[in-house]
């Protein structure tokens, strides 16, 4: 019963390896996008999805357990946008380019920044040529839920990224969208903030943002607004900021570009490498038992190896040393088991003792056979190698297989080694030995 389980879930994961494969072959160059609302995993919120399709069928919609994903969904690769309250996105200038050192400098750099204590955050980067780098600080605990939620369904995140970088952007403007309840607004490349905001008129953040950049003489030049509430008042944003303020109609989430990402949040021991390096440890335990076992039985297989080979040596030795002691006269040993054998047999032949194999000991267990069945002719007899080897004729195959019975009845081994019809009937050759048990009386 269990070996019938077992195969039962043998076959059942060959079959979902085998989907998977297809789903693979099928959907290569497909892209999952995955949006976690604030609060997520914890909440239960919706998220939303999306599946683009080479073939251009893609496929979208709000789930809420990653289960229930469609299937060839965790064959696609994955890119995730979190919430953009969870991230903060700023600056920092430091004095290296070196990837190791600008870690370590980053939590000093921005600790005044920071709401918690620096070795709870996570921090990502990318380099702007010779400028301040852009950096991402998320909470480290954050950070993990989303990665464990994600793994647990079974789904390996390539890249992840704050929601307010899906925007679209225009060198010169800055990009604003309306998001349950939230105002997304980005203002670089990978810069960029969220805010709570009414649509009749700018929030306190969103024009401190516009004050301090025209202070640095980098001042937007239009503000453009997607998924703009019924209550949006343009011109009253407009004046204001100060600003061109343009409604798009369009859906900003059409308009993502995750393939471009501006900053990937899964960096240092977050990123596909360093969370494989974790898994790694995890199993390392694990590595080292299979180590032990691996080494302890392959040293017994050698010290078994060796005993055996001991054993073979002295039963050699003790089998050249009788076989000296018995033929004296013997000045060149290869084989002491064969040459003992066959000088027991020359010293039987010449005190006028027959073995089973020789000539006159065959040829009598022959005759009585060739004179039960007399349509047997015996045509040849051929004595070599310690056997006969007989030519027949015969009627048919049937008296063949009599007379190979017959001779096997009395203890003889019997070969077929060819069997011929002919116009006269049948011409067989049959070659004959003593059986070991005959040879053994006789010995």
């Amino acid at each position: 019963m269990k070996l019938q389980n077992s195969i039962k879930r043998l076959s059942s994961a060959a079959r979902d390896v085998q989907q998977r494969l297809k789903d693979v072959w099928r959907l290569k160059g497909a892209g999952l996008e995955l949006y976690l609302p604030s609060g997520w995993p914890d909440n239960g919120a919706p998220i939303s999805w999306w599946l683009g399709n080479p073939t251009g069928q893609d496929q979208k919609g709000k789930v809420t357990d990653l289960n229930q994903l469609p299937r060839e969904a965790k064959a696609a690769a994955i890119h995730v946008w979190t919430s953009p309250g969870d991230t903060l996105l700023t600056s920092a200038t430091v004095p290296t380019r070196a990837r190791a050192k600008i870690l370590q400098a980053l939590p000093y750099v921005l600790e005044e920044l920071l709401l918690g204590e620096p070795e709870k955050q996570h921090f990502a980067y990318r380099l702007q040529g010779d400028g301040p780098l852009a950096v991402a600080v998320t909470a480290l605990d954050r950070m993990q839920a989303w990665l464990k939620a994600l793994s647990d369904a079974g789904l390996r995140t390539t890249s992840m990224a704050p929601a307010v970088l899906a925007l679209p952007r225009n060198d010169d403007s800055w990009t604003l969208a309306f998001v349950n309840g939230e105002a997304w607004l980005r203002t670089g490349a990978a810069a960029g903030f969220s805010c709570a905001c009414t649509g009749d008129t700018p929030s306190l953040a969103i024009l401190s943002a516009v004050r301090e950049a025209r202070d640095k003489q980098q001042a937007p030049k239009a503000l453009y607004v997607f998924n703009a509430p019924a209550d949006f008042d343009e011109k009253v944003w407009a004046k204001n900021l100060e600003l061109p303020v343009l409604l798009d109609t369009q859906d900003f989430w059409a308009l993502r570009s995750p393939t471009a990402t501006a900053l990937n949040l899964l960096q240092g021991n977050m990123a596909p490498e360093g969370q494989s390096r974790q898994l790694i440890q995890a199993l390392r335990p694990a590595a080292i038992l299979m180590g032990i076992w691996l080494v302890g039985n392959l040293s017994f297989s050698i010290w078994e190896w060796r005993h055996l080979q001991n054993a073979h040596e002295a039963a050699r030795k003790e089998m050249m040393s009788l076989f000296q002691r018995t033929f004296p006269d013997a000045k060149v040993v290869v084989n002491p088991a064969l040459q003992m054998e066959r000088m027991l047999k020359d010293l039987r032949g010449g005190s006028g003792q027959g073995g089973a194999d020789d000539f006159l000991p065959l040829l009598v267990n022959v005759a009585p056979v060739m004179q039960a069945n007399p349509q047997t002719k015996l045509r040849g007899v051929t004595y070599a190698d310690m056997g006969l080897t007989l030519e027949l004729g015969m009627p048919d195959f049937q008296a063949l297989d009599g007379i190979k019975n017959s001779l096997t009845a009395r203890g003889i081994r019997v070969e077929v080694l060819s069997a011929n019809s002919g116009a006269d009937g049948v011409v067989g050759r049959l070659r004959i030995h003593s059986s070991v048990k005959n040879a053994a009386a006789a010995s």
